[in-house]
Order: C-alpha cells, then sequence, then structure tokens
C-alpha cells in the first residue's frame, strides 16, 4: 500500500490545550508587559538605577512570552497518516507502520498519559494527553478511570485509529 502525502491526512482527533487557556496564558503575559513597564518607563525618565534593569527586564519578558506559547502549543495528533506527538522543542511523526503498540503510561509524573511504542522501541509519550493535563484540553479527569490508568478519550483514538488502518481503511 503506498504512503499518504501529508496533503491527504485527515485528522481523527487531535488533544492539545483548550482555546481558553491560551488566552488566558496570553492576557497574563500582558498584565506582566503592563506591570514590567511602569519600573522602566521610571528608569528612563528619570535616570534612576543600574544600566542592566531594561535589558533583564526585556529579557525575561520574552522568556516568559516564549515559555507560555511553546507550552500550550503543545499537541497530540490522531490522523489517517499516523500520530505526531508535538512537544516543547520537536514535532516527532510516526506513520501507522512504524507504530508497534500504543499504551498507557504507569509512571507518577506521567500517570495517564498517551505513550507510542516503535517497531524500534523507542518510547514517544504526550504529556498533554496526561491525567495532568485534561482539565487543560477541555476533558474529564474521570475519564482515565478511579486509578487514572484506564485509556481516556486521546489513547482510545489513537487505539481506535491504529485498528482502522489494520484494517486497511486508510
Amino acid at each position: 500500500m503506498k504512503p499518504q502525502s501529508r496533503r491527504d491526512e485527515r485528522i481523527l482527533y487531535r488533544a492539545s490545550f483548550a482555546p481558553w487557556l491560551r488566552v488566558l496564558a496570553g492576557a497574563l503575559a500582558v498584565m506582566t508587559v503592563v506591570g514590567f513597564g511602569a519600573p522602566i518607563r521610571n528608569w528612563l525618565v528619570n535616570d534612576r538605577g543600574p544600566d542592566w534593569v531594561p535589558i533583564f527586564s526585556g529579557v525575561a519578558l520574552v522568556i516568559l512570552l516564549m515559555i507560555i506559547w511553546r507550552g500550550t502549543g503543545q499537541s497530540f495528533v490522531v490522523s489517517t497518516a499516523g500520530l505526531a506527538v508535538r512537544g516543547w522543542f520537536r514535532t516527532v511523526r510516526i506513520p501507522w507502520s512504524e507504530v508497534a503498540a500504543i499504551e498507557v503510561d504507569r509512571r507518577f509524573l506521567s500517570l495517564g498519559q498517551t505513550v507510542v511504542v516503535t517497531r524500534t522501541g523507542r518510547r514517544v509519550g504526550s504529556v498533554v494527553t496526561g491525567a495532568r493535563s485534561a482539565f487543560r484540553r477541555g476533558e474529564a479527569a474521570s475519564d482515565h478511570g478511579p486509578d487514572l490508568l484506564q485509556p481516556a478519550i486521546p489513547t482510545r483514538a489513537a487505539l481506535d485509529a491504529r485498528e482502522r488502518h489494520c484494517r486497511g481503511e486508510f
């Protein structure tokens, strides 16, 4: 069977942080910029303080905005072409032909998150699918079960798509 091009792929499920969270984080960043703006303006007008104050404040703001942007941009995408796990610094695309298993992580800090095991044994987890992130992606944590180890919506979507791929639907 011929592999699908990215143009032909259809997204079946996407787990990402809820839009309201990005708006809230952006609003907090704007409030921070305004909060930092007054002391810097004072420093410039009154010629007080050391020279490093505005530089340090500017660097701190840029770092804060980058953390907010990258942190809320994480996602787990199930498509007809395979899985895409977008983390803080990179996106890992795994075609269905490379997926050996899809599991629920049992480790304490990543409890309930979806882990994709490739044919080479590489394990790729997605933080946004974990039980701790359920509320942030707009889902109920109870979907992970009472012990938070049951397959939740992201894991079930990936398992269903893998089964459909194995049957030859796409």
